[in-house]
């Protein structure tokens, strides 16, 4: 399940965030933008010692932070996620996510690409009125759960058949 969903350029200021679930880790007020500060400060890191960024950082057993970038307008897109998510989904998710992003805001990211200073307030009109057409088919069910379900469905089944 997707707890936060957090857009930031390269150098850590927060575009557009947004938390879908209130729990115990939004609770102890973190602040978004000490969040984006932090990962776009480990994926500078990250850049510096030759690779492309951090595309997941797992939080012990409960949680994992999944982002992709876009290098042309230097943002990034990552989500809070369950650690048991589907991270081929997540992946489509956020692939989905930022070319949703760049397309509704792409003269306003092609300014801050030339250094120009805009007020993130323009970016909540994509949290309003795309975001929630993104997550609509989104299934984000660990192999697990599937599984587990699909046990349950069958069993159930062969239950019903001996009746």
């Amino acid at each position: 399940m997707i707890r936060s969903l957090y857009v930031f350029h390269k150098n850590g200021q927060l575009m557009f965030t947004r938390q879908f679930l209130i729990d115990e880790i939004h609770n102890k007020q973190q602040s978004p933008d000490l969040i984006t500060g932090l990962l776009s400060a480990i994926s500078q890191f990250a850049e510096s010692m030759g690779g492309k960024g951090i595309q997941k950082i797992e939080m012990e057993e409960k949680y994992s932070l999944i982002g992709i970038h876009s290098p042309k307008y230097s943002i990034r897109i990552v989500i809070l996620t369950d650690l048991g998510d589907d991270p081929g989904e997540c992946n489509y998710f956020l692939k989905r996510c930022r070319q949703s992003f760049v397309l509704k805001n792409k003269k306003t990211l092609e300014k801050i690409k030339k250094g120009a200073l805009v007020n993130t307030d323009h970016f909540l009109d994509w949290g309003e009125n795309n975001l929630p057409k993104l997550m609509q088919d989104l299934e984000l069910l660990s192999i697990e759960q599937v599984m587990s379900g699909t046990i349950k469905k069958i069993a159930k089944l062969a239950k019903d058949d001996k009746s």
